[in-house]
């Protein structure tokens, strides 16, 4: 178990409750005065990395956000904990904006917080490489934040006229604030130039080895990928799927280890996975509740996407991730995945489930997107190569395609990465329209309600925003 500093740091969170933060109890140091070695460092870091265990984050709503948004997931419970987002109902009196907004500028707050006190650290020399690695997770990690607060609470780049539009971005928080300061937005351009310095400053010192629930250089590629893949940036997107396909240590999962690889933790892809534990969950509004019928039955996989899954080859190893199932009663009766069934070994199995950032199969998918979309670079290979790659380690006796589509490569994400929180930005790269479960008609990509907006509590606080 991770050592962590029962420290209440003193950053304004950019949320009305940070004076409540700021309160630092008379039996408990404060963080500039406690920390003072490489080694006080590393428990710092450590504490922004159990920041990341929240409900409201990958570990609970967010993680499922893109696949409720995007009509993959239809709640059968009447909970009414995940149905907000798959009702596209994030605005700005909504608990869910306020929950995303809060998750986010928290964990940059302990990072600033962090950050603000390395002058006080004695014994840098001696550790230079732990230090600098602990640095570089801390650029990383903030960029990633800020590229999440992007997705949320922008509109995707994609459909957006004029990135300099002022206040089309977000808040960017790089240093430590004072009590009650507040806040302007600056522009789209400027938020997406902040997260691409901060991966930029992330590789120049992160290590490359592979910890279980912590950012490496290849976890700093891959999602510097995702963003360029975003941002039309189709060339610097393929240079770094091809860089980290090539050369970094891990590997697509097999069909033999495709379904145990939900079980454990460090499986053979994963690049980024926020690490969980008995002790340290999200409990009742975790990954494996929503998507359970003993749970709350919020995430289950809608009549849409089992159409889709209907179409799928009988021996791909991915039509074993649903199953039908409901509870002791017979109710809450659908289709869920078995992704999020518990880590082995886990006395609360459905709390307990490490929700994967980023894996390698979705490189793959970067890199055959990006060819698609025009994208070149040294190495690389077809489209048809990174799309056959997954999927002969996904279906037993397969024949490789001859040509792929942006549609196939549509599809592959949809199916490898459900309920992975990825469908929604798919659909707005890549299409007009979509169905959805709770609605209709289809929904354009261009309605606003598939952007949460920054709650009011926010704007009350900050009129600039």
């Amino acid at each position: 178990m991770r050592k962590i500093f029962i420290i209440l740091l003193s950053s304004v969170a950019l949320f009305s409750c940070s004076k409540d933060l700021e309160q630092v109890p008379t039996d408990r140091l404060p963080v500039d005065l406690a920390v003072t070695s490489v080694a006080d460092l590393e428990i710092l870091v450590n504490g922004v990395y159990a920041t990341l265990v929240n409900s409201d984050g990958y570990c609970g709503d967010f993680g499922l956000y893109a696949d409720g948004k995007g009509g993959d997931v239809n709640y059968k419970g009447s909970f009414n904990h995940l149905a907000p987002v798959i009702n596209l109902q994030t605005n700005r009196n909504s608990d869910e904006a306020s929950g995303f907004y809060n998750y986010n500028y928290v964990a940059i707050a302990r990072i600033n917080d962090t950050f603000s006190i390395l002058g006080n650290i004695k014994d840098v020399s001696e550790n230079q490489a732990k230090y600098d690695n602990l640095i570089g997770q801390l650029h990383a990690i903030r960029a990633y934040l800020h590229f999440d607060l992007l997705r949320t609470f922008c509109p995707m780049p994609n459909l957006v006229a004029d990135m300099t539009a002022p206040k089309s971005g977000i808040v960017i928080s790089n240093e430590k604030y004072p009590v009650l300061s507040t806040f302007s937005r600056s522009t789209m351009k400027e938020s997406y130039d902040f997260v691409k310095a901060e991966f930029d400053e992330a590789l120049k010192t992160i290590g490359t080895k592979k910890v279980i629930g912590e950012m490496n250089y290849w976890s700093v590629i891959a999602l510097r990928a995702r963003m360029e893949l975003y941002l039309g940036e189709y060339s610097a997107a393929l240079a770094d799927a091809v860089n980290l396909i090539d050369n970094s240590p891990y590997t697509l999962l097999t069909k033999e280890k495709w379904m145990a690889s939900w079980t454990v933790e460090g499986a053979d892809e994963t690049l980024f996975e926020i690490r969980t534990s008995d002790t340290d969950n999200a409990q009742r509004n975790s990954l494996g509740y929503y998507c359970s019928p003993i749970g709350y039955a919020e995430a289950a996989a809608s009549d849409g996407f089992m159409a889709f899954y209907n179409t799928l080859d009988a021996n791909d190893i991915r039509r074993e991730s649903l199953k039908e199932e409901s509870d002791s009663k017979g109710k809450y009766k659908a289709y869920y995945t078995q992704k999020y069934r518990g880590r082995a070994g886990v006395t609360a199995p459905l709390y307990v489930n490490n929700p994967k950032v980023i894996r390698l199969s979705e490189v793959y998918y970067i890199a055959a997107e990006a060819v698609l979309n025009g994208g070149t670079a040294t190495g690389a290979k077809t489209a048809v190569d990174y799309y056959n790659s997954v999927r002969v380690n996904r279906i037993s006796e397969y024949t490789p395609a001859a040509a792929v589509t942006i549609d196939d490569i549509m599809n592959e994400r949809r199916i490898e990465l459900f309920c992975e929180n990825s469908r929604m930005f798919d659909l707005i790269r890549n299409a007009s329209e979509f169905v959805h479960p709770r609605f209709s008609t289809p929904i354009q990509v261009t309605d606003a309600r598939l952007v949460t907006e920054i709650p009011q509590r926010e704007l009350d606080i900050n009129p600039d925003l």
